[in-house]
């Protein structure tokens, strides 16, 4: 009988358990994609330029390898950083694209490294905070109006396949506007025509 109760008591801690990693997964997933938009539906002005998260399509999607950190997505994302004093995240995406995001967020229900990710910019120029102006002089295309929005992007990224023919890259850069300035950034590039 005891060792029934033990089982039991057992299987129901582990239950309770599975149900917290849920819960804090399911919200950690809710934060990014709330602060991100980087899912939601939408066309894109093509530009002739690609751009990039840091300064190349590597620093677009480095995924740190050498610790553990709170996975997104189903574990295709990884939460990087977190710059607790600017409130502002760094996370990236691999399996068939390369893929980052910049975003201004609340503090994270999971422990990540903090990092200064204030003057975090694309390679043109972009960070958190920049005004719309500037996303509009970047980048062009028709003027958005209003003070909250989302504006996307197109381009190609020259590539080389995996059997040495050159290649392009589609990229989509959604850029999330509140109060007439930019609070999100991810730079999408799909890798799956490569192999």
């Amino acid at each position: 009988m005891r060792r029934l109760m033990a089982c039991a008591s057992a299987a129901f801690l582990f239950g309770i358990a599975l149900t917290s990693a849920h819960a804090s997964t399911s919200s950690l997933d809710q934060w990014f994609e709330s602060a991100t938009q980087f899912d939601t539906n939408g066309t894109g002005a093509a530009i002739a330029k690609p751009d990039f998260l840091g300064t190349s399509m590597r620093t677009n999607c480095h995924w740190d390898t050498t610790v553990k950190l709170p996975p997104l997505h189903g574990g295709l994302w990884q939460l990087q950083k977190y710059d607790r004093t600017h409130h502002i995240a760094l996370a990236v995406a691999t399996t068939d694209q390369c893929t980052g995001a910049l975003f201004r967020a609340s503090t994270p229900p999971v422990t990540v490294p903090d990092a200064d990710l204030s003057n975090y910019a694309t390679a043109r120029g972009l960070k958190i905070g920049s005004p719309y102006s500037k996303v509009h002089s970047t980048y062009g295309g028709p003027a958005m109006t209003g003070r909250n929005f989302v504006a996307r992007y197109t381009a190609n990224v020259p590539d080389t396949t995996a059997a040495g023919k050159p290649a392009k890259d589609p990229q989509v850069i959604t850029i999330v506007v509140d109060d007439g300035h930019v609070s999100a950034i991810t730079i999408y590039i799909d890798l799956g025509g490569l192999y």
